[in-house]
């Protein structure tokens, strides 16, 4: 079994991402790919969540403590573990932005093991934003609820980047319009990575952040 595992990074259409796979998780999964849909979350925080180096604050709070997050997180995994068993699809796809930040790659690489242990190939999907064009982005959504300014900082993603190296193919693209498939990240992940999978099936909107 192949998996695609896509990692963000922030302010690239990771949201816009998720949700068109979401939204063709019957029609991927009828062509061999298991993109996972739980408690109807287009993304897998929840998976990823476990082994964050600091802990998401909004799972915490939302499930009550860190031990009931770690509870949930392992009860979707089994969930995983279950469908991938049944279906036996080529493809997995997960997608997570906490996979991209203060992660314990070889721990979450573990569990992925655990619950498919049937993935023969792994390949690791990254569209990175110019520094200048994440701080632009940044700024604009937060002019939307605020009148300051986000703080300039910066910007590296080698460290976030660097761990992942030993776990498979890493695949880094520009999150720039003019590059992108239809000058659209939906449908430029959709071709390069749904091999052979018409790109209408993602119902894609152009994303404009």
């Amino acid at each position: 079994m192949r998996a695609l595992i896509h990692i963000g990074s922030g302010k690239t259409g990771t949201t816009s991402i998720q949700e068109a796979l979401a939204r063709s998780s019957k029609q991927l999964q009828a062509n061999g790919y298991f993109y996972p849909v739980i408690d109807r979350t287009p993304n897998h925080n929840y998976l990823a969540a476990p082994f964050k180096q600091r802990q998401p604050r909004r799972l915490v709070q939302r499930d009550g403590n860190l031990e009931n997050a770690k509870r949930v997180a392992d009860e979707k995994w089994n969930d995983v573990r279950v469908t991938a068993a049944r279906e036996k699809p080529h493809t997995l796809v997960l997608s997570a932005e906490y996979l991209f930040h203060s992660l314990d790659v070889t721990a979450f690489m573990d569990c992925l093991h655990h619950h498919v242990p049937g993935i023969t190939s792994i390949e690791i999907i990254a569209y990175l934003r110019r520094p200048s064009s994440y701080y632009l982005s940044r700024s604009q959504q937060q002019l939307k609820g605020s009148p300051s300014f986000a703080v300039p900082r910066k910007q590296s993603y080698v460290e976030s980047l660097r761990p992942w190296a030993g776990f498979g193919d890493v695949h880094l693209a520009e999150f720039n319009r003019r590059m992108l498939v239809d000058g659209d990240v939906v449908r430029d992940f959709w071709k390069r990575y749904l091999t052979g999978l018409d790109c209408r099936l993602s119902q894609a909107e152009s994303v404009r952040t």
